[in-house]
């Protein structure tokens, strides 16, 4: 399916890093023991991060295993746990994390031997637990994305006994047992030989595929999912690898990166989503440079910009980002003629504290001091039990103080809301159409502390407190 309605801008990418701030360093992390790749000579791939128990954590991959890092003190990083790989050694380049309600999927590029992987890691610091280590559903796949409004999880061309498959889609509402709902290389009319990474928002679901461009497909219906809009590889501007992206949290907007050395970053415009736009496209770094992967919060566009380390555009207007802050990961030597892959692999930028993950395929994990606090802040893994409800019921509150939404999971089924001022005043209520993914929308109220009062069907209340910033 040709794409139309695209437009062609002059890249707005002569920006400069001597015009942007160099961001504050708070710590690394690294095993000097750990071997880098044949390929690559890169002995860490990708970084997460996790919100446990009012606790920050990071996470990073290696040709070992999966280390966690605890960062109680922003600066002096401690590995906690180290789970090792079903595969590892100098041939295993990629590892991939997500993360969905307390626990952490862990997937592996290469080898024969992977399973997938998911730990229960709402215990931390004290431990982790393995709930699922198997190969049923799937060895290897090159990257993985999840659905945190459906509990949709998404693998990008997996092998398993079945064969090879573009993408793979399992349920994962019971987050320790996914279930296979399917698997496609086909949407309609239009056909993918391989998708290298997505990203899903309430059943929008965007796939990355390469040299052969991308599309965003409706997936409602899971076993017949719709193609809204694609993009061959020579519709758009100065197309490339077409490699990974991320939704802006107004839902309108969408960066995606081409891996590809002198292309930049296009901002797609999805405000009519069957008539998406690219209708801007930024760059960092010498010409030469290449950006792999892009993440947004509310005001501002991270991404990891290998030999270039960690790269930030102020977002503050989504359609017009400019280069606003750095920090070099790598000292590494970057010639115009280099076209090889070292320095910044992932970030990591939802901390609810605003500091920031860096991975560096040759140098570790590093943690930056934040420039803000992410409105978008990782959902918060941790139990708080109802003050005055005669069966204590647990519900797990996602982000406490909150900003403009308060989410939480439960599973009693609430069906009505209140919030309420400590002076006893309603200053809003409403009611909930369904028990999966709890989510109210916050008044134009003062900050401070409330009461969150929950209802189910016979009327017994759950009272929580939150705060609000």
């Amino acid at each position: 399916m040709k794409c139309i309605n695209i437009l062609i801008l002059c890249c707005t990418c002569q920006l400069l890093i001597g015009q942007a701030t160099k961001m504050e360093l708070l710590s690394v992390w690294r095993d000097s023991t750990i071997k880098g790749t044949r390929q690559y000579s890169n002995a860490y791939n990708a970084c997460w991060g996790l919100v446990v128990n009012g606790k920050e954590y990071g996470v990073i991959g290696s040709t070992v295993g999966t280390h966690i890092i605890d960062y109680s003190d922003p600066t002096t990083p401690k590995e906690i746990f180290r789970l090792k790989g079903r595969e590892q050694g100098t041939h295993v380049v990629h590892r991939e994390y997500f993360d969905y309600n307390c626990h952490l999927y862990i997937v592996c590029g290469e080898g024969n031997k992977n399973t997938l992987q998911i730990l229960d890691i709402s215990k931390l610091p004290n431990e982790i637990k393995m709930v699922y280590d198997t190969n049923t559903l799937f060895t290897t796949c090159h990257d993985l994305f999840i659905d945190q409004q459906k509990g949709i999880l998404y693998t990008t061309s997996e092998y398993s006994k079945s064969g090879f498959a573009p993408l793979g889609v399992y349920d994962i509402n019971d987050p320790s047992n996914p279930k296979l709902l399917g698997r496609f290389s086909k949407f309609e009319n239009y056909r993918v030989g391989h998708v290298h990474a997505g990203s899903a928002k309430n059943d929008t679901v965007i796939i990355h595929n390469g040299y052969d461009g991308f599309a965003i497909l409706d997936f409602k219906d899971k076993t017949a999912p719709k193609v809204l809009q694609s993009f061959e590889s020579n519709s758009y501007p100065n197309a490339g690898y077409n490699h990974s992206g991320w939704f802006h949290p107004n839902g309108r907007h969408y960066c995606f990166a081409d891996e590809t050395h002198r292309s930049p970053l296009k901002i797609l415009d999805m405000n009519i989503i069957s008539n998406s736009k690219i209708i801007n496209q930024i760059k960092a770094g010498p010409d030469i440079s290449i950006g792999h992967n892009p993440y947004y919060t509310c005001d501002y566009l991270y991404i990891s910009y290998y030999f270039d380390g960690l790269q930030v555009f102020d977002t503050k207007d989504p359609a017009n980002p400019y280069l606003s802050h750095y920090y070099p990961t790598s000292n590494l030597p970057h010639s115009d003629t280099d076209t090889s892959y070292m320095g910044a692999w992932d970030a990591y930028p939802f901390l609810p504290s605003g500091n920031v993950l860096v991975s560096d395929m040759q140098n570790g994990l590093f943690l930056i001091k934040g420039i803000e606090k992410p409105c978008n802040a990782i959902p918060q893994c941790g139990s708080i039990t109802s003050t005055n409800s005669t069966d204590k019921r647990t519900v797990l509150l996602y982000q406490n103080p909150c900003r403009t939404t308060i989410n939480f999971s439960s599973d009693e089924e609430f069906v009505q809301f209140e919030i309420i001022q400590i002076t006893g005043l309603i200053v809003s209520r409403g009611i909930f159409t369904s028990k999966n993914d709890y989510h109210i929308e916050i008044p134009n109220i003062s900050p401070g502390a409330y009461f969150l009062k929950l209802f189910d069907k016979k009327r017994n209340c759950t009272i929580l407190k939150v705060v609000i910033e």
